[in-house]
């Protein structure tokens, strides 16, 4: 079983006492990437199980998780975090320095967590410790991703800790792998279309074939110098100068007449396609979309069609059946998939930013508007532009 991570994250590991954690992070992690509770327990009091220097421990382990992320370096937390307010802290130091909040759960069973407590030095502590701590760790799982986790695996038995394989993902911004020849822009000054026109001279092209009106690149700041590789995607250009504002509705509008057939073909898969909640540019989830039976070919498939849309976010949405892979079902979840996002841009990072694309709505979920292009947010919150029947124009915002 593969986890996929960022590079550069703040893993949480969440489960309760007992469950293996500390023995899955030594196995999978640098000794100096782990944050352990029990060991910062141990630093401020000679004791790694003196619960009362507990918030001295985490003073210090934020501190200390503080100063590697700020260094860019992946950092562990290993300790129970089956609370939301244990974790909310967590979250928020990954948002103060631009990294990737990453949820690793394992859920083993009340009785392997009891019975290896009891093989530990002062950790027979009762059976009631781990029942309330696995409660509470059932009762927030789904809404982890809602807490700002965009990855969240999930290990249920102890086959799958031991089968376990992280592997570690480049970031978008990158490119220590590029050797050129490379194009050097500079001084763009908002002048959208001679960028444009230059690009298409130097060869920049999306599938081989014209530039889509919707990824043309909209300056409204002087640039720096950007380094760009010849033959990459005018998305690839926007992606990596991180300065363009995202397509207006009469674009998305013009991208729905002409790609119609390939918007309603996603759909259809998407609804068949049971328990498959997301399909990104190079992530899924679940991470492993074999255990819905969907193939990699069909998430090739997927992929095809939303470069063909110049949507590389690709779809989003889910049903009863992904949250059972999770937990319970979520309120109001069913076996059909509703809202449905196909996102065409992006910017920002995990945990803020905002998007724009198409949404497929049985009835209007959000606020609908007259005019996408006009909405100033000062507030997180989604709008929605009606085009006809169930299909939307969406903006989401989230400070």
């Amino acid at each position: 079983m593969t986890l996929t991570i960022p590079e550069l994250s703040l893993v949480v590991l969440i489960g309760p006492s007992g469950c293996g954690k500390s023995t899955f992070a030594r196995r999978q992690f640098k000794p100096t990437e782990v944050l352990s509770s029990d060991g910062f327990r141990a630093l401020v009091s000679d004791d790694e199980n003196e619960q009362a220097a507990t918030d001295d421990a985490f003073a210090a382990l934020h501190f200390v998780a503080a100063r590697r992320l700020a260094r860019g370096k992946l950092t562990v937390i290993d300790a129970t975090n089956v609370q939301p307010e244990a974790r909310k802290p967590l979250v928020a130091l990954a948002r103060e320095y631009h990294v990737l909040p990453v949820a690793i759960v394992v859920d083993l069973p009340e009785r392997v967590c009891h019975e290896r407590n009891r093989a530990r030095p002062n950790r027979d502590f009762g059976p009631h410790v781990v029942r309330n701590q696995r409660s509470q760790l059932h009762r927030s799982l789904r809404g982890l991703g809602r807490e700002g986790f965009r990855h969240v695996h999930v290990l249920k038995s102890q086959d799958e800790v031991d089968t376990a394989v992280i592997e570690r993902q480049p970031l978008w911004n990158n490119r220590k792998h590029e050797r050129g020849p490379f194009d050097i822009i500079g001084d763009v000054h908002g002048c959208c279309d001679e960028l444009e026109d230059l690009l298409q001279q130097l060869g920049y092209t999306r599938d081989g074939t014209r530039l889509s009106p919707m990824l043309r690149l909209v300056i409204t700041v002087t640039l720096r110098v950007w380094t760009l590789r010849r033959a990459a995607l005018l998305a690839a250009v926007v992606a990596l100068c991180g300065c363009s504002r995202h397509p207006s509705d009469e674009r998305l509008l013009e991208a729905f007449r002409e790609h119609r057939s390939e918007l309603e073909q996603l759909i259809r898969m998407f609804q068949h396609d049971k328990g498959l909640g997301r399909v990104g540019e190079n992530f899924t989830r679940p991470d492993d979309p074999g255990r819905v039976g969907v193939s990699n070919e069909r998430i090739s498939e997927y992929r095809r069609l939303c470069a063909a849309i110049a949507a590389p976010a690709c779809i989003e949405g889910y049903d009863a059946a992904f949250d059972k892979l999770y937990g319970p079902t979520q309120e109001g979840r069913t076996e059909f998939k509703n809202p449905i996002w196909i996102h065409v841009s992006t910017a920002g990072l995990a945990v803020s930013g905002s998007s724009k694309g198409f949404l497929y709505s049985a009835a209007p979920p959000f606020e609908i508007v007259g005019d996408l292009n006009s909405v100033a947010p000062n507030r997180s919150g989604t709008w929605l532009r009606h085009i006809e029947g169930p299909w939307y124009i969406y903006f989401d915002y989230d400070d």
